[in-house]
């Protein structure tokens, strides 16, 4: 199930209105704003487990405030998945534990918490709660986490969305390479990957993590033909590690020696097959060291993967290779660009940004090359495509 996110304000964007579905892609110029995307759904996650100060203090600390935004503009954020939505206002100047926060959380016409600008009390189904200024928590995770009334906390989905939001892309390569990873229980792959030797490791001692590690060995393999048809696991002290297996040598190859853009596609497959059921996973720069091929094949198993556990996939980057997987469904590409009042909300589906029938007619790598969409603007706000839209 998608989401939609609306986000003002928050670091370089300024007017967000987002529902990704299934398996997309999300690209646009150095700057335009798609790693804050991704991290504005990373703040939700921080503030919901932690507190608004530490998702605060992640998001770039006195730079969390667009730094263009007037005055009388705040910092908000919305987010709705089904019939729920979690709606959190940040006045200006206004700290994490200040009563000028606002937050609202319905469950379709029912609202479930409310608070005002100027109080300091969550109001849960009729009852008000005290803010706890140590604890500095959303009201969110204080609705989630409190009986009223003998009345247990409701089950929202959209908890386990927030929970499920994790950035991957910038991957510990080398400390993976040459160190392996650590020794322990996890289940679910790192937002650096660093722990993905051990995770693989317990997905194949576990009965129902194994189809996600026999996803993940197979298709690996099938994107990067001659590498690896299976891998072995090493063990040295508190460590684990992985040699690679091809029929055509009769050695176990040392994972040490395995190029960049396997280790990489390793760590983008396990990131799909890791997720629960419904969530939301995000890959950041999914192109870095990956031929075309890979990325072809890549992509093919994760919307194979993504359709039976109806995940929702976002690869953002800039890869004419990548756009060219979505051809034949440009309504799954999404373009970032810098926002000016008077337009519509970033990022636009690239069929509201241009004709669908024209574009049936080009390669999308080659217009994106090309800088038809998705290209840089010039000083005076406006986008420089090499190629006429006509």
């Amino acid at each position: 199930m998608g989401i939609q996110l609306q986000v003002r304000n928050f670091r370089c964007l300024r007017n967000v209105d987002w529902s990704p579905d299934g398996v997309c892609v999300l690209v646009g110029p150095n700057g335009a704003g798609k790693t804050t995307l991704l991290d504005a759904l990373n703040f939700l996650r921080i503030a919901y487990e932690t507190n608004l100060s530490q998702a605060i203090g992640a998001s770039g600390g006195t730079y969390f405030r667009n730094l263009d935004a007037p005055s009388e503009e705040n910092v908000s954020f919305s987010l709705t998945q089904g019939t729920c939505t979690w709606d959190l206002i940040i006045s200006s100047g206004a700290g994490p534990f200040d009563a000028s926060i606002s937050e609202k959380v319905t469950e379709g016409s029912e609202v479930l918490l409310f608070k005002g600008p100027e109080e300091n009390a969550f109001n849960i189904r009729g009852n008000m709660i005290p803010m706890i200024p140590w604890q500095g928590r959303v009201g969110l995770g204080t609705l989630t986490n409190w009986v009223i009334d003998q009345r247990p906390a409701p089950a929202l989905p959209i908890v386990s969305t927030v929970t499920g939001f994790l950035v991957y892309g910038s991957y510990v390569l080398q400390q993976l390479r040459h160190g392996g990873s650590p020794n322990s229980t996890d289940m679910q792959l790192a937002p650096n990957g660093a722990n993905a030797f051990a995770v693989l490791r317990n997905w194949l001692s576990k009965r129902d993590y194994r189809p996600a590690y026999e996803f993940v060995v197979r298709q690996v393999g099938n994107a990067f033909p001659g590498i690896s048809e299976d891998i072995e696991f090493e063990f040295a002290a508190n460590i684990t590690s992985l040699r690679l297996h091809n029929s055509l040598r009769t050695e176990r190859i040392p994972v040490t020696l395995a190029p960049n853009g396997w280790l990489a596609g390793l760590l983008h497959l396990m990131a799909v097959a890791g997720a629960a059921p419904g969530a939301l996973v995000l890959i950041d720069e999914f192109e870095n060291s990956l031929h075309p091929y890979a990325i072809r094949r890549l992509v093919q198993a994760m919307r194979d993967w993504a359709a039976r556990k109806q995940l929702t996939v976002v690869l953002a980057g800039h890869s004419a290779a990548l756009l060219d997987e979505f051809g034949e469904d440009p309504s799954r590409v999404f373009v970032m660009e810098s926002w000016k009042p008077g337009q519509p909300p970033m990022p636009l589906r690239l069929t509201d940004y241009r004709d669908p029938e024209w574009l049936k007619h080009f390669s999308l790598g080659e217009l994106y090359r090309h800088e038809d969409f998705g290209g840089p603007r010039d000083a005076q706000g406006n986008s420089t495509p090499a190629m006429s839209a006509s």
